[in-house]
């Protein structure tokens, strides 16, 4: 299966890994490329693409992020799957 995965965070990384050891070829972006790029170095099967590219080639989607589908133009029929943590935000302090 070929599968985008947008974020080079713990977790985008963490996904990157576990995909790629089960054979599937996955795609990894991220703002920063930089970093998707230093990810997708480290898991054999994994590359990096610029996230406008990201669906293009890609079965599935995973992501943290909830706009993903707006910033990847994926088209119909693609699935995004929402990876977050289930952790509410920290407030921040002034």
């Amino acid at each position: 299966m070929n599968i985008t995965v947008i974020g080079a965070g713990n977790m985008g990384a963490a996904f990157v890994k576990q995909l790629t050891r089960a054979g599937h070829k996955v795609a990894v972006t991220a703002r920063n490329l930089d970093k998707a790029q230093a990810v997708a170095a480290s898991n054999p099967g994994a590359s990096a693409v610029v996230i406008g590219n990201a669906a293009a080639q890609a079965d599935a989607v995973g992501s943290e992020y909830g706009s993903a589908r707006a910033r990847i133009g994926g088209g119909n029929g693609l699935s995004l799957v929402q990876v977050a943590s289930g952790r509410r935000p920290c407030a921040r302090r002034g």
